[in-house]
Order: structure tokens, then sequence, then C-alpha cells
């Protein structure tokens, strides 16, 4: 406020005023003398959606799912399914880790040429621990199993390179051989 006291201020209570707001990751109110408040916010970047109770939160690339998104808000971002309501309650931290599992996976599938030529829409979180991907317009499933998944992810570049060689479209591309790592199965349309 203008022409108020410097010293009279709630620095604490401003920053918590400011941090109620579920786009900012952190502020901090600082004085700057002679007579000025410095206000520094970082907000949080979404990179996806995350499907809980049938409802879309963003979640940033920590991990934290931060808000409920809104028709507003991006929602042009891949969707991590497999969260149960459940989860978010009793096990918040455990949740952030399962994000930043699958935002892991996204980061590796960039990498790769599947990514150009067919877009990621979903990671699903399945509840054995295993993680499937959805990509491209008509929705190709690739069943990644247990990680690392960095290999599996060339082996399915691979796979694709391949296929495309011989003009055909996969369904589903099953990478989940934990006995026979090697082995890959491929359903064609």
């Amino acid at each position: 406020v203008v022409g108020e006291n410097v010293f009279s201020l709630d620095l604490e209570g401003a920053r918590r005023a400011i941090q109620e707001d579920p786009w900012v990751k952190s502020a901090s109110v600082t004085r700057k003398l002679p007579g000025n408040v410095m206000v520094t916010v970082v907000e949080h970047e979404p990179v996806a959606l995350v499907a809980i109770d049938e409802k879309l939160f963003l979640a940033s690339r920590d991990g934290d799912v931060f808000k409920e998104a809104l028709a507003d808000d991006p929602l042009d971002l891949p969707v991590i399914t497999g969260i149960d309501v459940k989860e978010v309650q009793s096990d918040r931290e455990g949740v952030q880790k399962s994000v930043l599992r699958a935002l892991d996976v996204v980061d590796d599938l960039g990498k790769t040429t599947i990514a150009a030529r067919y877009p990621l829409q979903e990671v699903h979180l399945v509840e054995d621990g295993t993680i499937e991907l959805v990509v491209g317009r008509d929705a190709i499933s690739i069943h990644l199993g247990l990680a690392p998944y960095r290999g599996k992810l060339e082996q399915a570049e691979r796979v694709f390179a391949e296929l495309g060689k011989r003009k055909t479209e996969p369904t589903i591309v099953f990478l989940d051989n934990e006995s026979s790592p090697d082995r890959v199965v491929v359903r064609v349309r």
C-alpha cells in the first residue's frame, strides 16, 4: 500500500496469500530499504494432464499435481492415467513419484522418431507398476512393462521403422516380456 510504513507490513502473510494461487510454485516477499517491498514469484509450468477421479489436473515437470484443469488452461498436453483418488489422499509423495516416472518416459519417447510421427496421447500407469503408452491419431498402444524404459523405447523405434518400410501400421506393440526382454509382439491393422 502506497504510503504505508514498510516495517509494518506482514511479509510472511503476504507471501502465504500469494502462494494460495494454485499457479504459484513459490513466492518470496522481502523488504528493500529504504521504502520498497520486493515480490518474487515462480509459477508452475504445466507439462501434462493427470486424470484423477474423472477430472483432469495440471502437473509440472517435478511431478507436482497443482490444480484442476479448466477450459482456459493448456489442455493440449499428454494425459497420465491410472492414478487412483485414494492414492492422492493417502500418499501424495507416491503420486508425485508416479507422475515423475511417467514424465521420464515422456522425455525418453521424445528422443525417438516415434514421437514425431505418432504424437503421445496417454501414459497409463498400470496398477502392477508397468507402463503403457498410447500414441498417434489411431491410438497405437505400446506396452512397456517394467523399467528400464529407454531401451524398450529404442526397441519400439526399430519396430516402428521396420513396420514403416513394410507400409504397415501397428495397433499394439508388446515390449513387456520380462522373461524374454528381446521378444517383441506386434499386432497390426
